[in-house]
């Protein structure tokens, strides 16, 4: 007869199974990768540094797409009033004031979003050398070009 191997967090799911040992399978989020009670203690410290660490630049990479994404939203509706004032303009002048205005508001949110990626970027490399540190023995540099 094929031996039942439960998948992890059964228990969590209304399922009572238990391991080979007797154990209760553990529920999501108490066993590997979430829990290092096992580990050696230079390790385990290794492996949560580097755990917050990969939060923490995931969080930051979330944070980076979702202003990203408003800022486009806000670009489309900044647009679609421009083109609504161009089509109601009764002469060329006043096209091309609406025009106008829109480039100069555009080329300035372009400006700020070219700053705040750069400052951005930096932050996410910090964070990346941290992590990479998490790995190496202490001392040594993490250098990323």
């Amino acid at each position: 007869m094929a031996e039942h191997h439960p998948q992890p967090g059964a228990a969590a799911h209304g399922n009572k199974s238990a391991r080979k040992n007797g154990t209760p399978e553990p529920a999501y989020g108490q066993g590997w990768p979430f829990t290092f009670g096992s580990m050696p203690g230079a390790i385990r410290v290794q492996a949560e540094t580097c755990l917050k660490e990969q939060a923490d630049l995931l969080e930051g990479m979330r944070g980076m797409m979702a202003q990203r994404v408003s800022r486009c939203h806000e670009g489309a509706e900044v647009a679609f009033r421009t083109f609504e004032r161009i089509c109601a303009s009764r002469d060329g002048a006043d096209a091309l004031v609406a025009y106008h205005e829109w480039l100069v508001g555009s080329m300035g949110v372009f400006m700020t979003d070219i700053s705040t990626l750069q400052e951005e970027a930096t932050r996410m490399t910090q964070i990346g050398q941290r992590t990479l540190s998490a790995f190496l023995p202490p001392g040594l540099p993490v250098k990323i070009a």
